[in-house]
């Protein structure tokens, strides 16, 4: 995840979880984020494991500071798995579009929003599908800096988020806004 500019911030939202960067600590989750690839539907991306991924050469989509799963990260770091950074989705979906890349690491319901929105997108969304075998599904938290005077704020959120059904207010968010 990009963190440019807000050193000053108090808490930042999504986080897979706030280890990645010191003085935060991590709410409770919040529902989750299925991690996979976005794939062109002429172009499916046939994989067991990520060592597949390396054996086709794929050109792999990816955002600069954003977390993947562990494992493809350090495939990405020794080489095996070929990782064409862009500064955003966005970009890596219109990449995709063109076929300049083979697959992007992307959040479902990022992919989802992007196809819905993005003016540039909404045309061939269509084309665009997330791959059935998800990468990792990671849990989404509130980051909130580790200061005693934002304690409380971490346990009011926590007890906020025990009132409500996350997961299904999602899932109804999806069906209504997407279809």
């Amino acid at each position: 995840m990009a963190f440019n500019g807000t050193e000053s911030a108090v808490a930042y939202f999504p986080g897979y979880h706030c280890n990645h960067r010191d003085g935060f600590v991590s709410s409770s989750s919040m529902g989750n984020g299925p991690r996979g690839f976005a794939e062109h539907i002429d172009a499916p991306t046939t994989w067991e494991n990520l060592d597949d991924i390396g054996e086709q050469q794929l050109k792999i989509g990816t955002v600069l500071g954003y977390a993947n799963s562990d494992e493809f990260d350090a495939k990405v770091g020794t080489g095996w798995i070929r990782a064409i950074p862009a500064k955003n989705d966005a970009t890596n979906l219109k990449k995709l579009l063109l076929k300049r890349i083979d697959a992007v690491v992307i959040d479902k319901y990022v992919l989802e929003y992007l196809k819905a929105t993005d003016e540039d997108l909404t045309v061939k969304a269509g084309t665009l599908r997330f791959n059935l075998k998800p990468l990792e599904d990671k849990t989404l938290h509130l980051c909130v800096r580790d200061k005693p005077e934002l304690a409380q704020l971490v346990n009011d959120f926590n007890a906020g988020l025990e009132q409500i059904d996350s997961e299904k207010i999602v899932k109804a968010h999806f069906a209504s806004a997407f279809n």
